[in-house]
């Protein structure tokens, strides 16, 4: 009886492997098929689209097909020169946005004035982002050049979006 489990398992297990082995080609095929793509881009503060520049900060891409993602560091923002009633933006994303996309994801952000939840919105072929916030029952807004602290504040976040 023993011996005959002993046969079915190793029956299984064999099976088993094959599936695994198949699957993993179909993988390997459909892995090699996706357009990848990784780099560094320097993003900027900025006062407008074509408007004022501020300082540089760090950023990451990895594209895969036609989706990008970013991660983006900015450390001590320096604003000068900057017209502080502006929207504050960030400049040079690694590609343009196929479509209007808001960013739900968290934003680390130090000493930033804003009351309620920031996010990142990127606006249709373009290849910069706001910073938005919105409260309970309340409109959404963009952060303005006024709500940072020159020099002191950090922001740090992913983003994610669709280019053509």
């Amino acid at each position: 009886m023993s011996e005959q489990i002993g046969q079915i398992n190793e029956l299984n297990l064999d099976q088993i492997n094959q599936k695994l082995r198949a699957i993993q080609r179909i993988l390997d095929l459909k892995i090699e098929s996706f357009e990848f793509e990784s780099g560094t881009f320097i993003p900027i503060a900025a006062d407008a689209v074509d408007g004022n520049l501020g300082s540089e900060g760090r950023g990451r891409y990895l594209k895969i097909e036609k989706f990008v993602f970013c991660r983006i560091d900015m450390e001590n923002i320096d604003t000068t020169g900057l017209t502080a009633g502006n929207t504050f933006r960030i400049i040079g994303l690694p590609y343009r946005a196929k479509n209007d996309f808001s960013n739900l994801g968290v934003i680390q952000a130090h000493t930033l004035t804003f009351s309620g939840v920031v996010f990142s919105s990127i606006s249709k072929n373009e290849k910069n982002l706001a910073i938005v916030e919105f409260s309970s029952g309340g409109a959404v807004n963009t952060i303005t050049v006024s709500d940072i602290s020159s020099g002191v504040t950090d922001l740090r976040f992913n983003i994610f979006y669709e280019t053509e």
